[in-house]
């Protein structure tokens, strides 16, 4: 938990969430929000999916470390009963990244809009093959991203 938060911290991205099920736990990061504005959001959350993926893979009883960067709209804000109330972005981009997290194991994977406004070249990426994503339609190219640093 830590690592997560140190890297998206330093990439000027905000945890939201923490997800703990049977044997997984699941990170939910936002960049963007107002005050952390930039104009390469989109290379800036890949850069810290690839920094995270690197550290999480080489930590004792990780097993496999996989992330799904996309890119889009989103209602950000107060959801929930007033008992209940949690900030929270709730989104088709945020349904697809957690549906790219399930379906490309140990991977960095992004989605087309992601691949095209991060302005980062292409051998970076790698198309993976087609996987049809539960409850998704229409979700176009997927990519593999990795930083190649000369």
């Amino acid at each position: 938990m830590n690592i997560i938060f140190s890297t998206v911290k330093f990439h000027e991205g905000i945890v939201n969430k923490v997800s703990l099920f049977d044997k997984d736990l699941m990170f939910l990061c936002i960049f963007g929000l107002r005050g952390y504005k930039h104009q390469l959001e989109s290379q800036i959350a890949l850069r810290c999916a690839a920094e995270a993926y690197k550290v999480l893979s080489e930590v004792q009883n990780v097993s496999t470390v996989s992330i799904g960067v996309t890119s889009g709209m989103t209602y950000c804000g107060v959801v929930g009963h007033t008992l209940r109330r949690e900030y929270s972005v709730i989104s088709i981009s945020v349904n697809r990244a957690a549906r790219l997290m399930m379906t490309y194991v140990d991977k960095v994977t992004c989605d087309r809009d992601t691949f095209l406004t991060s302005k980062m070249e292409s051998k970076n990426f790698t198309l993976q093959p087609f996987i049809e994503l539960k409850g998704l339609k229409s979700v176009g190219p997927i990519y593999e991203f990795y930083e190649i640093i000369e």
